[in-house]
């Protein structure tokens, strides 16, 4: 049987949120309008998933799903929400598609390798790549490089990726710098994790090996200098890849 992944589109004016929901059975992408309040919610759209989103990003009326492949969907018009491009995993130097960020008219996508064997499950290994989009129905690459990201956010042409490496570590990038990006400042974290920013502060929250729920903060004032403010050892209730 071939399950179809639930994900639900929530536009609360002027703002829109997006969530996103397996299930053990059919599902498609719904469109909720509150007309006045969050709590009468109306179903106004759907569109079908194959797979639970594990990335999503909105700019400009555009959303931005990863779940394997990339949809980017124009839903200017809440009632007909249109696919106005598809990324499809496995081309290029792209595995499966898993991480998306958007700032402007710049995205940055986050993948697992492209290959057969052992190298599909390496945990350092996959691929960061920046996209030019401000022609939706014509993402356009600008960059790449070749890392695992646990996280990734984009402020402008910059990158904070997140890694767990041997030593975990966020990496502040300069994607727009050809033909392989430029890393500018590093800092070692408890784990890769999901991101958010503040201000000049990264905040970064994981669960790691030992299951302790963490938040740590970086300040990232100076890219090339960034500052971890804590050691991330205050228990947290996660909020589930909460973004600020």
């Amino acid at each position: 049987m071939k399950f179809i992944a639930k994900l639900h589109f929530v536009l609360i004016v002027p703002f829109i949120l997006i969530s996103c929901g397996g299930g053990g059975g059919n599902g498609a992408a719904t469109l909720f309008v509150p007309p006045q309040s969050v709590e009468n919610w109306t179903i106004v759209s759907s569109l079908p998933f194959g797979a639970t989103p594990t990335g999503l990003a909105l700019s400009n009326k555009i959303a931005y799903i990863a779940d394997g492949d990339l949809s980017i969907v124009d839903i200017s018009d809440p009632v007909s929400p249109v696919v106005a491009h598809g990324i499809i995993a496995h081309t290029g130097n792209l595995g499966g598609i898993y991480r998306v960020a958007v700032s402007g008219n710049r995205m940055l996508l986050a993948a697992t390798p492209l290959c057969d064997g052992w190298c599909n499950y390496d945990p350092l290994a996959g691929t960061v790549a920046f996209y030019n989009t401000s022609v939706p129905s014509n993402p356009i690459k600008i960059s790449e490089q070749s890392m695992a990201a646990g996280d990734v956010l984009l402020e402008g042409n910059i990158a904070y990726i997140s890694r767990d490496n041997l030593q975990p570590q966020l990496d502040i990038i300069d994607m727009s710098v050809q033909p392989m990006a430029s890393i500018l400042g590093t800092a070692n974290i408890g784990t890769d994790g999901r991101l958010a920013k503040a201000g000049n502060n990264v905040f970064l929250s994981y669960n790691n090996s030992s299951n302790f729920e963490a938040l740590q903060t970086i300040d990232v004032t100076t890219p090339t200098s960034p500052i971890v403010l804590n050691a991330g050892n205050n228990a947290w209730s996660l909020v589930d890849h909460a973004r600020i």
